[in-house]
């Protein structure tokens, strides 16, 4: 398959001729089984900005692609810069999947039983695993193994670094980050009922007794509810989109039981929309259907909305800056509940739990405030419309009232 740069001159309102670049470069590389493919050097590629190329591979995290293709003319692709940046991610990649088979064998050792999410499983649909970089390894376990799970993260040489509302922050002395999840989905949200119960729809991975795995469906509709979680507050990337691609393609999905479980959870036209502009994107198309048009826009990061997106999020959703400000700094008592276990049994010492998780993110997790407050600051009246706007984009793609709440 060629890397056929003729479709840049036909017009595509939503995107730009370097991300257009970029989605066909996808295209060539999820849909060959070939290890390395060549690029056509059409005269129409002379014209592209490269630097915009290389910044958009970086920002969405498509670096590792350059390693599958055979460029050609397309060497300025591969500057020092970008390809020191393809070793780190190399790097990375090679971290965690070394570490991953450790913590299997240690979690193994100390009957925790684990069920890996996300980019653990998803890379593997993939022609080749290093086309799905990962930042964390993210791992769900038994909430009443808490103990003897941190013996065996400590035993593995990992510290904790941060606690969360869903989950904890481990990291090691090579810099690998491990999030291990109390729950599927934060207390609050309209699917945390969903999956209360998500340990009795997991089975065994062969050879293991505590290691465990989700069905490909039941991965396939993490995937659209982790998107969703992201789509709300503008952090939705592009690696979801052809996460979804990938999966539709690698896998034979039992559709109607996804459809099924879907509309138990009001997903499904979520995930028609964002199925379809998959298959448009990355079949070989390279379309926008005139109804996904706003959709491909968000994605893509093009959208009409202010740029500062986490602000217009919280002043839609929030109403006001005192609002919000309650909303980061003294969570509801399902939330608290989810990080202090001991809530549910003495709910009523909610306030001492409220001034443990401050003086714990003092200590431990200034980032995390410099951050809500940045957004605490830059809320303001003229982001309520822009909101507005926002929800209103959000229920026409399929999204509820109650979804971002």
């Amino acid at each position: 398959m060629l890397l056929d740069l003729r479709f840049l001159r036909s017009e595509i309102k939503t995107m730009t001729r370097q991300q257009q670049f970029l989605i066909n470069l996808i295209v060539t590389v999820l849909n060959t089984k070939k290890n390395k493919q060549n690029f056509e050097d059409p005269d129409s590629s002379e014209d592209l900005n490269w630097e915009t190329i290389q910044y958009l591979m970086s920002e969405k995290k498509l670096l590792t692609y350059i390693l599958f293709v055979e460029t050609g003319k397309f060497d300025q692709l591969k500057t020092p810069e970008i390809m020191s940046r393809v070793a780190a991610t190399l790097q990375q990649s090679i971290a965690f999947e070394y570490e991953w088979n450790q913590l299997q064998t240690i979690f193994e050792k100390h009957g925790v039983d684990c069920l890996p999410l996300k980019g653990i499983n998803i890379r593997n649909y993939y022609p080749d695993i290093l086309l799905r970089p990962m930042c964390d390894l993210d791992i769900l376990y038994r909430e009443e193994q808490n103990e003897t799970m941190k013996s065996a993260l400590a035993e593995a040489g990992y510290w904790l670094q941060a606690e969360g509302i869903k989950h904890d922050h481990f990291v090691n002395d090579y810099g690998v980050h491990v999030e291990m999840h109390r729950e599927m989905v934060e207390a609050g949200t309209s699917y945390r009922e969903y999956y209360q119960n998500i340990w009795n729809k997991v089975r065994k991975v062969e050879g293991y007794q505590h290691i465990f795995k989700l069905s490909p469906e039941d991965e396939y509709i993490f995937v659209i509810v982790h998107m969703k979680e992201h789509f709300i507050r503008g952090e939705a990337e592009l690696k979801m989109l052809t996460d979804v691609y990938v999966m539709q393609k690698q896998c034979d999905l039992d559709k109607e039981y996804i459809r099924k479980e879907l509309d138990v959870i009001g997903l499904s036209e979520f995930e028609g929309n964002i199925s379809r502009l998959a298959q448009n994107w990355f079949s070989g198309e390279c379309k926008v259907d005139d109804d996904l048009v706003e959709l491909s826009e968000y994605l893509l990061g093009n959208q009409k909305y202010n740029t500062e997106k986490d602000s217009f999020f919280a002043f839609s959703t929030h109403g006001n800056k005192v609002k919000y400000f309650i909303y980061a700094v003294f969570p509801s008592l399902p939330r608290m509940q989810s990080m202090f276990p001991w809530l549910r049994k003495w709910p009523v010492l909610l306030p001492a739990a409220w001034m443990i998780r401050i003086v714990r993110a003092i200590r431990y997790r200034q980032h995390n405030i410099r951050t809500e407050w940045t957004r605490l600051k830059n809320i303001n009246k003229s982001n309520y419309e822009q909101g507005r706007e926002l929800n209103a984009m959000f229920r026409r793609y399929g999204l509820g009232e109650n979804d971002y709440e």
